[in-house]
């Protein structure tokens, strides 16, 4: 058994090396004043097997025509897939940004979306990991030359989230962006989970982050520390929460509760609800979805500087 997790895991590491660099690395979205590179921004080794390399894609979005003397705000997507995204499956899960990319992109901003690490072979917090390393490559932070070849290191950023990857960006609105705090500007969550505890009182098939099959959190001693309102008392940035009222993964109550602790601590919060919206209504083309682009692009353009 062991031996045949060790071959599933070589496959899947080179079928995402070769999805990173089979596509294109330099495609445009004509018509849109967009450009679109994916590149690599992590190699990760797998603790289990220490000559695997897995590469971690991000697809960065740039407005057209580009100017390389410009102060660019840029803004960083987390996708959701409840922690649990086996390779390569997670690079389709990036383009899930598409459209909100191109039309950041129209709107002068540059935005980055990237996958990360999670179950069944990475847990807590490997994916946060991910997420700050990307960050701190964004503002010049971590390697001061990755992003040059495509824009100058990015000075202010808002952070935007669905489902886990909501969770993500609370977390990182919460104390975990650590020294690049002075540069998130905001946070938007879609469906995030704002309390892994309340999830662990849920029946089996609704846990998002501990149930028997997606045991993305192993430790119930990090269930606090993973979940955003538990950490509020660090919000230094305003925050936009969205979710629908019909959403079976991440009820309501999850939004309502980082709402009312934000309010109490009168960090700015931001709380839209949308009638009959489902789990990842924002990607549809629906009234829901357009409507939670709209406020989420309205959002971000109150607290990001236009490109200068």
């Amino acid at each position: 058994m062991e031996e045949r997790n060790k071959k599933v895991k070589r496959i899947l590491a080179l079928a995402v090396i070769l999805a990173v660099f089979l596509l294109p690395a330099d495609s445009r979205a004509d018509g849109f004043g967009c450009k679109i590179i994916r590149t690599v921004y992590r190699l990760v080794n797998d603790p289990a097997n220490k000559a695997i390399n897995i590469p971690l894609a991000m697809d960065i979005y740039l407005p057209e025509p580009f100017d390389y003397n410009k102060e660019y705000s840029g803004v960083l997507f987390l996708y959701g897939c409840r922690w649990h995204v086996p390779y390569p499956f997670s690079l389709t899960s990036i383009s899930n940004w598409r459209s909100h990319g191109i039309e950041l992109a129209k709107r002068g901003y540059i935005s980055f979306a990237i996958n990360y690490r999670a179950a069944p072979f990475f847990f807590y917090p490997d994916p946060n990991d991910d997420a700050q390393y990307a960050l701190d490559l964004i503002t010049g932070q971590q390697d001061p030359e990755f992003i040059e070849p495509f824009c100058r290191p990015i000075k202010d950023v808002a952070i935007v989230g669905f489902s886990s990857g909501g969770n993500m960006a609370a977390l990182m609105g919460t104390g975990r962006a650590g020294n690049n705090s002075e540069h998130v500007r905001c946070i938007a969550v879609y469906a995030g989970l704002m309390d892994i505890r309340e999830s662990a009182s849920l029946p089996p098939k609704t846990r998002i982050a501990i149930d028997s099959n997606y045991i993305a959190i192993q430790d119930p001693a990090t269930y606090a520390e993973a979940s955003p309102v538990c950490n509020v008392d660090k919000a230094f940035c305003p925050f936009l929460l969205q979710a629908g009222d019909k959403d079976s993964w991440v009820p309501v109550s999850q939004i309502d509760i980082m709402y009312d602790a934000l309010q109490q601590l009168a960090i700015p919060v931001e709380k839209h609800i949308y009638d009959k919206g489902r789990h990842g209504f924002q990607f549809l083309y629906t009234r829901n979805g357009q409507l939670a682009r709209f406020i989420t692009m309205d959002f971000i353009s109150r607290y990001l500087p236009p490109p200068r």
